[in-house]
């Protein structure tokens, strides 16, 4: 088996947390494989692992041996690629590290690059929710849906219908109400999406994920909901892997946020004062509005009744289903208030302008 360059994919045990979280961003990778001085393997730290250490509060100064596996799912050389994928596929994992005889790592294989996996893989459905009356953006809504609303050279929602094309999605449905003509006639005018996009029609406004109720058809598999007013770079692909892995039934995208208090926090036992805080900056989690819910939610959906999110996910905490959280790191923002539509439109360039570019310039003739 011929080896590949994977060096930006190994780091040193003692590596601060925050520094080796980086270092796996940088290379691109879901991985970080975790070795000594000689290249023989301590143990792998995932994109999981950096995530469920942000949400339990984790000192990210500390080093990355506090959170990698010890003990991770390894193959050998003289492997074929079918033993490979099969152990692959009884471990659950999407990486395997090979190892030599000593114990040093000489490949890092990626299921999807080395067994063409991504062919083969169910195919991605979506359901963006773009019905919004958009009443703190006017007077900019009231003959515009929100989702048109210009970001750079395109509306909103074209710049995020482009993001699930671009992360293979096969199916794309859009849950409209206000001015839903107007978003049909414009999302039908651009060839690239009249194969995937199809619409849901709301009689009446059905909350964040009542429009769920209207699918022609329930999805086999694992799907996307998200609102349409988004600017972000969402990783689908690994929110879908991360939901699977973690056995979910919904999984809910988070977005860290800190807020610095404009007054000291006095903590009391009675009257008595028994600590001082001043100014305290407070870290918390957001709904970033965007999840991944296993077919068997739909039953929970009332059929042309108002439902929000944060109902379904109160009643699959209720039933004692397991939600699980996808912590975002990067770019996002929600536009709602004209403040933000215009920090959108000063971000969107260097964000996302390279992306749009990249679109087959016959795809709009």
């Amino acid at each position: 088996m011929e080896g590949r360059d994977f060096s930006i994919a190994c780091t040193d045990s003692a590596l601060p947390i925050q520094e080796g979280m980086a270092q796996l961003e940088r290379a691109h990778k879901r991985i970080l494989l975790v070795v000594d001085a000689k290249r023989r393997l301590l143990g792998v730290v995932a994109d999981s692992d950096f995530r469920r250490a942000r949400l339990n509060g984790q000192d990210f100064s500390a080093p990355l041996h506090t959170i990698m596996t010890r003990n991770p799912v390894v193959g050998r050389p003289d492997m074929t690629p079918s033993e490979m994928l099969a152990l692959m596929r009884r471990a659950h994992c999407h990486e395997l590290p090979i190892l030599d005889g000593a114990g040093r790592v000489v490949d890092l294989l990626l299921i999807e690059d080395v067994f063409n996996v991504r062919e083969s893989s169910p195919a991605l459905t979506a359901v963006v929710m773009a019905g919004g009356l958009g009443q703190r953006l006017r007077p900019l809504t009231e003959h515009t849906p929100k989702p048109l609303l210009p970001v750079g050279d395109q509306p909103i929602l074209f710049t995020l219908l482009d993001q699930l094309l671009a992360s293979h999605c096969e199916r794309i449905y859009l849950a409209l109400n206000y001015m839903a003509p107007a978003v049909i006639k414009a999302v039908e005018a651009v060839p690239r999406y009249r194969q995937t996009v199809r619409f849901l029609r709301e009689d009446t406004m059905l909350g964040t994920i009542g429009a769920l109720s209207l699918l022609p058809e329930r999805p086999d598999h694992p799907f996307i909901v998200m609102n349409g007013d988004i600017l972000a770079r969402i990783p689908f692909e690994d929110m879908l892997r991360t939901h699977q892995r973690e056995g979910n039934a919904l999984t809910v995208a988070v977005r860290e946020q800190t807020q610095q208090l404009s007054y000291g926090i006095v903590t009391l036992e009675g009257t008595r004062v028994t600590g001082m805080r001043e100014k305290p900056i407070l870290s918390h989690f957001i709904n970033a509005g965007i999840y991944v819910l296993n077919p068997s939610l739909l039953d929970w959906i009332p059929h042309q009744t108002r439902y929000d999110a944060t109902t379904l996910i109160e009643d699959s905490l209720r039933q004692g289903l397991r939600v699980g959280s996808f912590p975002m790191r990067d770019y996002w923002i929600d536009i709602g208030l004209p403040d933000q539509l215009e920090q959108a439109r000063r971000d969107y360039e260097g964000m996302f302008g390279a992306a749009c570019s990249e679109q087959p310039a016959e795809a709009d003739v």
